[in-house]
């Protein structure tokens, strides 16, 4: 920066020495006054870095380049560092790695009681809907002799006849005296 400073000085006064006109001094004092901070400001800015780093490996970098520009030491210090750091990040990916596998392991076999329970429950809610239905069929005894497996549907006391189901889905209107006085009884005191 001195440098480039003390050329554009010396041009200008090559300029001043071949130009005939007279040149006013106050501007030849001006002009060395802007010219002289110069080499100062660029030494300022060099030494004082624009901003700090933010993450770990432009810290690094920023030490390296700091320490020496062209040490050997300074680079195998930045590359043992740096190494050093990278080791540390892989480490860690490995350890949220296996974290996030031992949950995924944990989430399944939770998922998978919480299935059989589901379905241990479906079961026995099945198994006792149909006791329930059982418990509706009964064998009715007709006056000839005739039986029938079916659950009543519905009883008309004063139709007198009874609507029955059987096992197979088949519905039929049976008569109340058809069948036994049992039967009769059974079917007169039916309540849906």
């Amino acid at each position: 920066m001195k440098l480039l400073s003390e050329k554009l000085l010396n041009n200008f006064v090559v300029k001043l020495k071949l130009c005939r006109n007279w040149i006013h001094p106050i501007t030849i004092v001006v002009f060395v006054i802007l010219l002289s901070p110069l080499p100062y400001l660029a030494a300022q800015c060099a030494a004082v870095p624009v901003c700090r780093p933010r993450s770990p490996l432009e810290q690094m970098m920023w030490q390296y380049q700091q320490t020496s520009r062209n040490s050997m030491t300074a680079h195998q210090e930045y590359l043992r560092a740096f190494s050093i750091w990278r080791t540390g990040v892989v480490a860690k990916q490995n350890q949220m790695k296996q974290i996030r596998q031992e949950r995924r392991i944990k989430y399944k076999a939770m998922e998978e009681v919480r299935e059989k329970t589901e379905m241990e429950s479906a079961r026995q809610l099945a198994e006792q809907k149909e006791k329930e239905e059982e418990k509706k069929y009964r064998i009715f005894y007709g006056r000839n002799g005739a039986r029938l497996d079916a659950k009543v549907v519905a009883v008309s006391p004063y139709v007198r006849k009874a609507k029955l189901q059987d096992r197979r889905g088949a519905t039929y209107v049976v008569a109340l005296t058809n069948f036994s006085d049992e039967d009769q009884y059974y079917l007169k005191s039916w309540v849906p």
